[in-house]
């Protein structure tokens, strides 16, 4: 399907949030990270029309949106790796929600995730924005780096990867806080995969988070100044996804191939 080569720069001069038609003549600029300053600035927006459609209405959470698609359909694929359609994705995430609310992770905590490229670390992502605030970090950041976000942002844990080489789990234990191992799943089950680590708290009885809550905290470039620390709640995420697929008329048979690493505003 050709695609309109506007939709693959980075910075939306208008906001992610608006209707499906106006949005389609939306121009884009150069900074690497600008869509996120316009998704927080819709954000009065949403409410405005959330209601209008019955379709628009329904993808307001991560887990409306799993239950609306074809669960029979190819939701996550990777080179020599089994699919993973939207049924088990769906039922693998709500499994690691509860995990993280067993390890007392709630809601409104925050996780930064330093992981590599790849579908298991999308999978990951999910699952950490479904259960708290997900905090996506280039892993190969320097410990000065690092240091000065994890204190900034108050992190209840920091998700990882024991066979990844980062300064990220020695800055997380030097200021004590928790480090979640991220397990991969086997190479002929991408689904397989889990979350070990040690307890933050009390075991939380929440579930999914809601379309309020904050999804991600994404951490601009800082071309232009110091980086910023900019959240997106779950409406924010899930409205312009829906944008997305409805402007480029993607179906279940399509496929997007993503290129950029999973810290960045557009992957």
């Amino acid at each position: 399907m050709p695609l309109n080569h506007r939709f693959w720069g980075s910075n939306f001069t208008s906001d992610w949030t608006r209707s499906p038609t106006s949005w389609k003549n939306s121009s884009i600029g150069s900074k690497g990270n600008g869509v996120v300053g316009h998704c927080i600035r819709s954000e009065r927006r949403i409410s405005r029309y959330d209601g209008r459609n019955e379709n628009i209405r329904a993808y307001q959470r991560p887990s409306r949106i799993l239950r609306a698609q074809d669960t029979a359909a190819p939701a996550l694929l990777a080179p020599g790796r089994p699919v993973l359609n939207y049924r088990a994705l769906g039922n693998r995430t709500q499994d690691l929600i509860r995990t993280l609310r067993g390890l007392g992770i709630a809601p409104a905590d925050r996780i930064a995730v330093a992981l590599p490229r790849g579908a298991d670390s999308a999978l990951a992502l999910i699952a950490v924005a479904s259960a708290a605030v997900c905090v996506p970090v280039n892993p190969d950041l320097t410990a000065d780096e690092l240091q000065r976000y994890f204190s900034e942002l108050k992190l209840a844990a920091l998700v990882t990867r024991a066979d990844v080489n980062s300064a990220s789990r020695d800055v997380a234990r030097a200021l004590d806080i928790a480090v979640i191992d991220f397990v991969p799943g086997p190479q002929d089950d991408l689904g397989g995969c889990a979350f070990i680590g040690p307890s933050v708290g009390p075991a939380s009885t929440s579930g999914p988070s809601r379309g309020d809550d904050d999804a991600f905290i994404l951490l601009t470039s800082g071309t232009a100044a110091r980086p910023k620390m900019a959240p997106l709640t779950h409406r924010n995420v899930c409205l312009s996804a829906y944008n997305a697929g409805h402007v480029l008329s993607l179906t279940s048979r399509d496929r997007l191939l993503n290129v950029l690493p999973l810290f960045h505003a557009m992957a």
